[in-house]
């Protein structure tokens, strides 16, 4: 991702700097498959007429040069099998009841008032 933006800036560099002096970079563009010629023309007369205020800046032109060579940059392998995840509306879950504990022998003493006998096996005769 980093050197597609590094590749992207410095295509963009090299197209603004020689399209100057070589209009032939304008036909090498247009010779792109995909390319919309109506923006690339209005991309090259922007590009060409730079030196007069035209409030085209720095950002704009790089998304529109983005744009236009958006049919040369592949996508990241990541991208390329990236299955959308859907969540269908599953059921709500419902809270299982929960099993009533069974006393402790302690507890039972106390909740019953009568001894389970368990205390007459340890003590002394």
């Amino acid at each position: 991702f980093v050197s597609n933006i590094a590749l992207t800036h410095l295509a963009l560099l090299v197209y603004v700097s020689l399209r100057p002096r070589f209009p032939s970079l304008f036909y090498v563009l247009q010779q792109v498959p995909g390319m919309n010629q109506e923006d690339l023309q209005k991309f090259d007369t922007k590009i060409l007429n730079n030196g007069v205020h035209t409030g085209f800046g720095e950002k704009a032109r790089k998304d529109m040069f983005k744009k236009l060579i958006a049919q040369l940059i592949g996508k990241d392998t990541a991208k390329l099998f990236k299955k959308e995840i859907v969540i269908k509306n599953l059921p709500s879950l419902v809270p299982l009841k929960v099993k009533a504990k069974t006393p402790s022998l302690d507890e039972q003493v106390d909740r019953t008032g009568e001894d389970t006998g368990l205390t007459g096996l340890f003590q002394e005769s």
